[in-house]
């Protein structure tokens, strides 16, 4: 045998809290269907961004910027989403977002060897 391959010690995800969030952003637009896709999916999520399903980007609220109107079906004010096309985060003022809209928390299983 021309090599020696040990089991990791660690889940893939022992240091996913470490990256950054353009990291998680490369690893869920790059790694369609795969686990890490979840995985950062979740990371994504924990750091209060949410996934809108029909514009297909992460947004998140500005850190100390209420919203201006809230209901129990939308809330309008200013956010941050990741724009893909330039890989950079964006203002959006006086968006109004839709909670159907947004995709709830994934599921985070280990995957089955």
């Amino acid at each position: 045998m021309c090599y020696y391959m040990q089991q990791p010690l660690h889940s893939p995800l022992y240091k996913i809290a470490l990256f950054s969030d353009e990291t998680l952003f490369y690893m869920f637009y790059c790694m369609p269907k795969d686990f890490l896709q979840v995985a950062a999916a979740a990371e994504l999520f924990k750091r209060d961004w949410r996934y809108h399903k029909e514009m297909k980007v992460w947004f998140t609220r500005i850190p100390g910027v209420d919203p201006t109107a809230k209901t129990q079906q939308f809330e309008r004010g200013s956010y941050i989403y990741f724009d893909i096309n330039s890989w950079e985060r964006v203002r959006k003022d006086n968006f109004m977002l839709y909670y159907e809209q947004l995709e709830t928390a994934p599921p985070m299983n280990q995957p089955q060897p």
